[in-house]
């Protein structure tokens, strides 16, 4: 199953409905900010992994990343342990690859064997008893399948967000690697933060294979794209002798207020953009030449 730019594959046409309440701690589709980049980019992440796969994503929520997940995978089903967030879920996000159920992660509703990827972001740290909730999951993962799991590390994440009364017990890298290896043979890590700066990449079909990839899209749809995309700015290496130099690119960090008025003009621009290139502007454009017309029409005189 292809992704595309605007799935929106949950039922139209059907009545909108209520946001669940905000807990303090869960993720809803209504936020902006930098949260909602840390959500969506690790389920975009893990989208080509899941293409044509069965996958469980544990501690679901409102639902949202089950749904884009299903746009590539075989079958998604969704758990979480609160009953109106799971019955929420259900009615907003309807596909024939997609459930939603209740359940416990420390006592997955699933039978042993019976899933080929398991994701689980940023739930680990909510539970007790971090052995029997990954013996769990290992538990439901056929023997070839793989585990995609978050964790925010404490010592960081309590430097910028505080003490969170949600999380039970929070880990740091070391620990999180140790709980792992009881059930899992084969780990690797990756870290994630949020960023905003200057971003050079090589320009060649070389990205995918480097691992690099640019992310991008809303809770509707992911999109990915080889290196990096509508570049402001071209940067050459040229020589007559082989082989090139090699250069170091990556990011400079460099922050940028949310409230920069540039950053904010940019932000409209990318958005009316997109708005002119939407099937809805282009199927109105007739109406709004009528009445545009309309307008001259009745206009005074001189005026």
């Amino acid at each position: 199953m292809s992704m595309s730019s605007q799935p929106g594959s949950t039922d139209h046409g059907t009545p909108a409905i209520k946001e669940l309440p905000w807990t303090g701690e869960r993720m809803l589709t209504s936020f902006t900010g930098n949260i909602v980049a840390e959500h969506l980019h690790r389920y975009g992440l893990v989208l080509s992994l899941c293409k044509g796969r069965e996958v469980l994503d544990v501690a679901c929520g409102e639902g949202y990343g089950s749904h884009l997940l299903s746009e590539q995978a075989r079958f998604v089903t969704g758990v979480d342990i609160d009953s109106q967030v799971i019955e929420f879920a259900a009615a907003k996000y309807r596909r024939p690859n997609l459930k939603f159920l209740n359940g416990d992660g420390q006592q997955l509703p699933l039978a042993d064997a019976s899933v080929d990827v398991v994701v689980s972001f940023e739930t680990i740290e909510h539970l007790p008893d971090h052995e029997r909730f990954l013996g769990e999951i290992r538990r439901v993962l056929r023997p070839d399948g793989c585990l995609v799991i978050s964790s925010p590390d404490r010592e960081t994440y309590r430097l910028e967000a505080g003490k969170n009364p949600w999380h039970v017990r929070e880990v740091d890298r070391q620990e999180l690697e140790s709980s792992l290896r009881r059930c899992f043979q084969n780990i690797s890590f990756a870290a994630q933060r949020m960023c905003h700066g200057s971003l050079v990449v090589p320009d060649s079909g070389d990205c995918f294979r480097n691992g690099f990839t640019t992310l991008d899209g809303n809770f509707l749809g992911i999109r990915q794209s080889a290196g990096l995309p509508q570049p402001t700015y071209w940067v050459a290496v040229a020589s007559n002798s082989s082989p090139l130099p090699e250069l170091p690119w990556g990011l400079f960090d460099s922050p940028l207020p949310v409230d920069d008025p540039v950053h904010e003009i940019a932000q409209l621009r990318k958005q009316i953009h997109e708005l002119e290139q939407s099937t809805s502007w282009k199927l109105t454009a007739p109406v709004r030449w009528l009445s545009n017309t309309l307008r001259k029409i009745r206009r005074p005189q001189g005026s």
